[in-house]
């Protein structure tokens, strides 16, 4: 399937060298940055956590926090369920194939394979690489038991999708007659120097295995040894395995310049998109250039890996906790030379998702983000960012207004607040229009003075 048996053996014997060389086990964060982990771990009750941060395309330190289980310290060769971080590594290794000739990214997959719940549905003949490895499938995120059906014509527009994920694994197995474990191995986990990783649970894992905990910080059953290999979730990792893969892909991933370009480059096929998503990556505008970013989140399990290949800087965080996202904002800012300009992104992102939903989606979802302390905190922060700190607010209360949204949150998770306290504050993001709410579209200042106000109220 390589192009050359020896130049491939060349790569990754001189792969594996400078990726160990990279990769220092001892290094460790500054002892301000582990203080302040430790510190936001026991305020968000996240019972383990492991952390490493890329240098100029190296790994520089890695760390691990808490314990995996009750009463078993944590390390960094402990093995998380990375979920859905498993989807950057199966783009990685479909862009491989595309490189090897084995597709293009453009082509139907209608030749290689067809799911037999869309074989009556023609539109099953505009699914790509390109179009599945982007969440432009129009199919959903899973199916459940239900039977596979388009939401919407691929192409048209942006939603998450696992399934189409597995609709492209699926395709590539059947053209390639090769496992997705095996494929990702030979592609990724080799070069990459991943020893420790696998496509799902194999028995080969042991038991230094970080167990998931719910957001009262209780140990839950997340079946770990159940998970078969999936390209969308299941990923079995450590946090230095993550790290080399993200410095990796920092250098290129040993793909083709044309299709480094592509995976970096937003590839939606629609007008004014609501995300922005490379190949496999969520981009992260930073002025000329794109960090890329993925997070994973499952019952006990948040996940988050950031590279920007322009600087080789990137972070990636594996939490064994519900709350495990309430940690990565102080983190990012904290690890990352570009935290902040990150994370500000980031929260622009979410604003811009939020206006692109129709009316009628709005109204629920608050509600849902109302019941959880995460969504809240994402929905907060965006907020500040893209409405309070635009307004006609002082600067000295824009200050405020920021440092509040934090003590606001960890009030919900620690039971201080009233729900329907929590749904009024999101309730001032809707305005009337007819017969249907809409998002406002700014804050004046009364209207930020107000919300800064609210977020004091507790």
């Amino acid at each position: 399937m390589r192009k050359s048996i020896l130049l491939t053996g060349l790569a990754v014997i001189f792969g594996l060298c400078a990726m160990q060389e990279a990769r220092p086990e001892n290094a460790l964060p500054p002892e301000a940055l582990q203080q302040q982990i430790a510190g936001q771990m026991e305020r968000a009750r996240v019972p383990g956590l492991a952390i490493a941060s890329i240098e100029n395309g190296r790994v520089a330190w890695q760390a691990a926090f808490g314990e995996r289980a009750p009463g078993k310290a944590l390390n960094t060769d402990t093995v998380f369920n990375a979920a859905s971080l498993t989807k950057p590594v199966f783009a990685v290794t479909a862009l491989h194939l595309v490189d090897e000739g084995e597709m293009t990214l453009d082509q139907s997959l209608g030749d290689l394979w067809v799911d037999p719940d869309l074989a009556d549905d023609p539109r099953h003949e505009q699914l790509t690489p390109r179009i599945l490895l982007s969440h432009q499938s129009g199919l959903p995120n899973w199916r459940g038991n239900r039977q596979l059906q388009f939401m919407f014509p691929p192409g048209t527009r942006h939603e998450y999708s696992g399934e189409g994920f597995e609709y492209l694994r699926r395709a590539i197995e059947r053209s390639t007659e090769a496992s997705i474990s095996a494929l990702t191995a030979e592609y990724v986990f080799e070069p990459a120097s991943m020893t420790r990783t696998t496509m799902g649970w194999t028995d080969t894992i042991g038991d230094n295995v970080a167990r998931g905990y719910n957001e009262a910080g209780e140990p839950i059953d997340t079946s770990l040894d159940e998970r078969r290999p999936n390209a969308a979730a299941h990923l079995m990792t450590t946090v230095g395995d993550y790290a080399s893969f993200l410095a990796w892909v920092a250098e290129g991933a040993e793909l083709s310049q044309e299709l480094v370009e592509e995976m970096q480059s937003p590839q939606a096929l629609h007008d004014d998109p609501a995300e922005h998503f490379g190949l496999g990556w969520k981009l992260i505008p930073l002025g000329n250039s794109q960090a890329l970013m993925h997070d994973g989140r499952e019952p006990g399990v948040r996940t988050l890996a950031i590279v920007h290949p322009e600087t080789g800087e990137g972070l990636v965080i594996l939490t064994s906790s519900s709350n495990g996202e309430l940690v990565y904002r102080p983190l990012i800012k904290a690890a990352l030379d570009n935290g902040e300009r990150i994370v500000q992104s980031m929260d622009r992102l979410v604003w811009r998702y939020l206006e692109h939903l129709p009316p009628q989606a709005l109204e629920p979802m608050s509600r849902g983000i109302s019941r959880s302390p995460s969504f809240l905190s994402k929905l907060l922060h965006a907020v500040d960012t893209a409405l309070v700190q635009q307004s006609g607010l002082s600067a000295s209360d824009k200050a405020v207004a920021s440092r509040a949204v934090d003590p606001y949150v960890f009030a919900v998770l620690e039971g201080k607040m009233e729900i329907e306290q929590v749904e009024r504050l999101v309730e001032r993001l809707l305005v009337v229009d007819g017969e249907v709410k809409r998002l406002v579209t700014g804050f004046d200042s009364d209207a930020a003075e107000a919300w800064l106000n609210a977020l004091q109220d507790i």
